[in-house]
């Protein structure tokens, strides 16, 4: 943008009487802000951006999703987040996306009231830009948010990933060691490794709608990070166990982590690793728990490369959590589920029939 349309478009936000926004200013409060999940989806369209408050408001969190709402009793709350501005003749366009990103059964747009930080460029003195804030459907309040949201800020993240590693490494230990008639091996091992595994695909989930609000089938959002280079990239960093499997309803096309498996001398090649991580949670949730030795491998194989895995993806997409993780003793560099497998199984093949 020239140095003209930037005093124009400065000018123009303080003109006496104008009480709304730009129809490119925006401000973002929650996953499309910058070094958080969704940030991606948006910054090419974006010009400037400035850190900023919106004024009058709560941040709330309802069903994993932050939400921004107004309290009567809160008049004078404010929100931390961003307001952005998008390039000259991308006003529209980034309107489009965000409409396709968000979700209009759970937002709507309105006018907001925001005080940018001193000092931001082009963006000094905007008074109002368009946010995507909860719709009122009757509904309790969300849980408000005093220091804002972000994934750091999220306890699902935050806090319980960790926990969750100290929860997995001693069941996946256990199944790598143990004897399958013994009883403790079951009780110690397997059915708490089950659990845990769909407490790691629960969190999946919730990363893959946070990233991607709008309407839509929650498979639909997983696989589509097959083909995310943060995803990808944080898959072949993690270098996971093989895993192969029917997709679900077929008994034709399959889905594996690799298609070509990584050895000590060669990269490998993926192929859907998310679908397939997701495959198992499905199978394991809606059929048949046969206690079948393959399944079990299929379930460790799982945890063990989807845990790894979402450990570099979310220190990629928010990078502040890794330091929550720190405090509490968790570093996703050296905690690594695939450690326990033994080396020919990290990388051994398995077969493809489906029993779970």
């Amino acid at each position: 943008m020239s140095s003209a349309v930037s005093a124009a478009s400065s000018s123009e936000s303080r003109l006496p009487g104008v009480v709304g926004p730009r129809p490119g200013d925006w401000f973002f409060y929650g996953s499309l802000k910058p070094s958080q999940p969704g940030w991606d989806q948006i910054v090419d369209l974006v010009e400037a951006r400035a850190d900023a408050d919106a004024v009058g408001w709560t941040v709330t969190r309802r069903d994993g999703l932050p939400l921004l709402e107004q309290w009567d009793e809160q008049k004078d709350a404010v929100v931390p987040g961003i307001v952005v501005r998008a390039k000259a003749g991308c006003e529209d366009e980034l309107k489009a996306r965000l409409k396709r990103i968000e979700n209009d059964g759970v937002y709507r747009v309105t006018n907001v009231r925001v005080r940018v930080k001193a000092g931001e460029g082009q963006l000094a003195g905007v008074e109002h830009a368009r946010a995507w804030v909860a719709k009122d459907h009757g509904r309790d309040r969300g849980l408000p948010l005093p220091e804002g949201w972000g994934l750091e800020h999220d306890e699902l993240f935050a806090q319980g990933f960790p926990v969750l590693f100290n929860y997995l490494k001693p069941c996946i230990d256990g199944t790598t060691r143990g004897e399958r008639d013994d009883h403790d091996y079951w009780t110690s091992f397997i059915f708490p490794l089950e659990g845990g595994f769909l407490v790691l695909c629960s969190m999946l989930e919730r990363l893959a709608i946070v990233r991607d609000k709008a309407p839509g089938k929650t498979t639909e959002r997983i696989e589509a990070l097959d083909s995310h280079p943060a995803a990808t990239h944080a898959a072949i960093t993690a270098r996971p166990p093989q895993v192969t499997v029917f997709v679900a309803n077929s008994r034709e096309r399959m889905a594996s982590v690799w298609s070509e498996v990584p050895t000590e001398s060669r990269d490998g090649e993926l192929h859907v690793p998310f679908q397939t991580w997701y495959t198992v949670r499905s199978n394991l949730a809606h059929q048949g728990k046969e206690p079948l030795q393959r399944n079990i491998e299929l379930i460790v194989r799982s945890a063990a490369g989807l845990f790894d895995t979402l450990a570099i993806l979310l220190t990629r997409m928010a990078p502040s959590v890794s330091e929550e993780w720190q405090r509490v003793g968790f570093d996703h560099r050296t905690d690594r589920l695939s450690a326990l497998l033994p080396d020919a199984e990290r990388f051994g093949e398995i077969g493809s029939e489906r029993h779970l």
